[in-house]
């Protein structure tokens, strides 16, 4: 079974995220900028999935702590 998710994220965010573009034999994750910053995956299996999907919020955990600060 195949799964895509798309997500939108601060354009500022682009930098940070343009080096987890990345293809393999499970996962397929294009990051490009429009208004924003918008990412697709394409993944084999819920695992890959979930694993990319959690690589890429954790950076936003790190960009609301330093934004309050």
């Amino acid at each position: 079974m195949t799964y895509n998710a798309a997500l939108l994220f601060p354009g500022l965010l682009y930098p940070c995220y343009a080096p987890e573009a990345r293809e393999d034999e499970r996962v397929k994750v294009d990051v490009f900028m429009q208004k924003d910053c918008k990412i697709a995956i394409k993944a084999e299996d819920s695992t890959s999935l979930r694993a990319t999907l959690t690589t890429l919020t954790k950076l936003l955990n790190v960009y609301e702590k330093i934004r309050i600060l």
